[in-house]
């Protein structure tokens, strides 16, 4: 959602939107899934305060020298191991791919 919203010139509050998620739709548990770059830290650590489970894979680095974190795998392999856990899930996605 980050690089879609970053693409159309916005920014996303996500304290707000954890928020929104809790109190619109019921959501539990709100998991972050992101590709793990230590200058993030600050952020990982503010997302888990405002109540998302962050999700860190390692990322890969590109010849052009682009970086991808590439969680889309890991969302839905993720969801079916949960699926017993949950009625139903609210997905956002939207890396720009």
């Amino acid at each position: 959602m980050h690089l879609s919203a970053k693409h159309l010139g916005w920014r996303i509050n996500w304290e707000i939107f954890r928020q929104y998620l809790r109190k619109r739709h019921d959501v539990t548990n709100a998991y972050y899934f992101v590709g793990y770059l230590d200058k993030y830290q600050a952020l990982y650590n503010n997302l888990m305060n405002w109540g998302y489970i962050v999700m860190h894979k390692p990322v890969l680095i590109l010849p052009s020298g682009k970086v991808k974190g590439n969680c889309d795998a890991e969302i839905v392999l993720h969801a079916m191991i949960e699926i017993g856990n949950y009625r139903r899930a609210v997905i956002v996605t939207g890396d720009g791919d």
